[in-house]
């Protein structure tokens, strides 16, 4: 798969159980989207040195940024699929969905929430 200017050879297969984890591929992308936004910092890193230090901080602040962005987008994705599949199951059964209502307004709540306290 081609992303940008480099690329991750990574088979989908669902017998090939390593790599069709989304975990590690999303982790991959991040790291080396990290790794080039701090490009320059890398240059003048030296262990142990002040732009070490520097570059750390910005790269596991970006890392930081970017999980907490998809950990944001995957909760909002799974509070909807919840939702319909709840409404659906409760049509099918020829009941009132109010307990479906119920459950989305808790885990709308729990998400604002969430998105009030980002990762620092």
């Amino acid at each position: 798969m081609g992303y940008l200017s480099w690329q991750y050879d990574v088979d989908f297969s669902p017998w090939q159980k390593d790599e069709a984890s989304v975990l590690p591929l999303t982790q991959a992308i991040f790291r080396h989207q990290c790794t080039r936004e701090n490009q320059t910092l890398t240059r003048e890193a030296v262990k142990g040195d002040k732009a070490f230090e520097t570059f750390s901080a910005g790269w596991f602040g970006c890392l930081s940024d970017r999980s907490d962005a998809l950990m944001h987008s995957l909760s909002l994705a799974v509070t909807g699929y919840s939702d319909l599949s709840c409404r659906m199951k409760a049509e099918s059964e020829g009941r009132p969905d109010d307990a479906c209502k119920k459950a989305l307004d808790e885990r709308i709540l729990m998400h604002r929430a969430l998105k009030e306290f980002p990762a620092e």
